[in-house]
Parts: structure tokens; C-alpha cells; sequence
């Protein structure tokens, strides 16, 4: 064997390990792409199921403050209107014309007794 062929079956050796390392890198990189795309899908599916029972609880949050605030809030304006109501029936007995000076007239004449007979007169 000639030096010639000595080196063509060393270089035809060598591109083979050359090929062989580059199919080997190209595989490599293909099961990466593919762990990584599995990663990133069960970690998107793990995140939306947590998103999901975040919202879940947030909605129950809410609901519960519902059911105990609406109550609450109904209880709070009945009392609004119950004071609204007897300041209405309060300011029309004190605003009418007749009713004002007769009432004032009628404790005065309660603590001194001689207005009484003064007003009487009237």
C-alpha cells in the first residue's frame, strides 16, 4: 500500500467520525427541541391549571363577600331609610306653621306655669 492510500482511507475514516459527530449533534439538538417543547407545555399547563384555581378561589372570595356584604348593605339602608323617614315625619310636624309655635309654647308654659295663664289668654 502506497502513502496515497494510506491517507485516502484515514481521510475517508475521518470524514466518516466527522458525519458520524455532526448526525449525532443534529439528534442531540432534535431530542433538546423536543424536551424543551414538552417543558415549556407542561409548564404552560401546569400555569394555567394554577391561573385557573386562583381565579376559582378568587371567585369563591367574592361570592363569600357577596353573601356577607349584600346583607350587611340591605341592613345599613333599611336604617338609612328608617332615619330618612322619621327626619321627614320629624322636620313636616316642626315645619308646620301651626303645630312649631304650639309646641314651643306648650313646654315653655311646662316649665313656667305663669306663661300658661298669659298664653291661655292668647
Amino acid at each position: 500500500m502506497s502513502i496515497y492510500e494510506i491517507c485516502a482511507i484515514i481521510g475517508v475514516f475521518v470524514w466518516v467520525v466527522i458525519g458520524w459527530y455532526i448526525i449525532m449533534c443534529f439528534r442531540h439538538l432534535a431530542s433538546v427541541m423536543q424536551n424543551s417543547q414538552e417543558i415549556v407545555q407542561k409548564i404552560n399547563t401546569e400555569t394555567m391549571d394554577r391561573v385557573h384555581r386562583h381565579l376559582e378561589h378568587t371567585e369563591s372570595i367574592l361570592e363569600q363577600v357577596d353573601k356577607d356584604t349584600v346583607p350587611a348593605v340591605n341592613q345599613i339602608a333599611n336604617h338609612v331609610a328608617h332615619t330618612m323617614d322619621a327626619t321627614k315625619e320629624m322636620v313636616d310636624s316642626w315645619s308646620n306653621a301651626y303645630q312649631f309655635p304650639k309646641l314651643i309654647l306648650k313646654r315653655l308654659s311646662n316649665k313656667m306655669p305663669f306663661l300658661s295663664r298669659l298664653f291661655s289668654k292668647l
